[in-house]
């Protein structure tokens, strides 16, 4: 069991290396570069989620605190793996759309402010639990969806920037909410 947590725990490091990639290729404009690194984070987050299918199926009730452990891996994956796909499909988008205006400058806002969200969890991974990674990030996902509002109004629903902004915001809340949970697991 522990080898299986410590197998996750691995996988959701390598998956927010990649989203990190991701982002760095995503803010140089190499949208091909950004797009191969989020698939690499998906790949590792889909290597997580499989372990931990394999180790739930043996599992035994004195086993469930491993599993927590080993659940919590997994969604962090997950999540980088969500938010390089959100950046890469917006990175793209923008560099096929010159003339996005106004929307495609507030949706990139709102990516950026995911960025800073998915660091911070990042960091935590990492183990580095600063006083103010939770604050951090909880202006991160509060600013994203400020930004993602302002992108549907001026943009409307349709918009394909006003698309990328709420897919953000939301990847944002999530890794809000995971953050908290991440920095609790980690101060036991």
């Amino acid at each position: 069991m522990d080898s299986v947590v410590a197998f996750t725990a691995r996988a959701a490091l390598d998956a927010g290396n990649a989203m990190e990639a991701a982002f760095s290729s995503a803010k140089a404009a190499d949208c091909e570069g950004s797009l191969d690194m989020a698939k690499e984070a998906t790949s590792k987050a889909i290597q997580a989620k499989k372990a931990l299918a394999i180790m739930l199926k043996g599992q035994s009730v004195a086993n469930q605190l491993t599993s927590r452990a080993a659940l919590g891996h997994v969604e962090d994956a997950r999540l980088f793996a969500k938010a390089a796909m959100d950046v890469s499909r917006a990175a793209l988008r923008r560099s096929t759309d010159r003339a996005g205006g106004e929307p495609a400058r507030k949706s990139a806002e709102t990516l950026a402010f995911l960025m800073a969200a998915a660091s911070a969890l990042l960091d935590v991974k990492r183990g580095s639990i600063a006083e103010n990674t939770l604050r951090k990030v909880a202006m991160a996902a509060e600013r994203a969806v400020l930004a993602a509002d302002e992108t549907v109004k001026v943009a409307g629903d349709g918009n394909a920037h006003a698309v990328d902004a709420v897919a953000a915001k939301n990847t944002a809340a999530e890794i809000a909410r995971r953050t908290l949970w991440a920095v609790r697991e980690a101060s036991k």
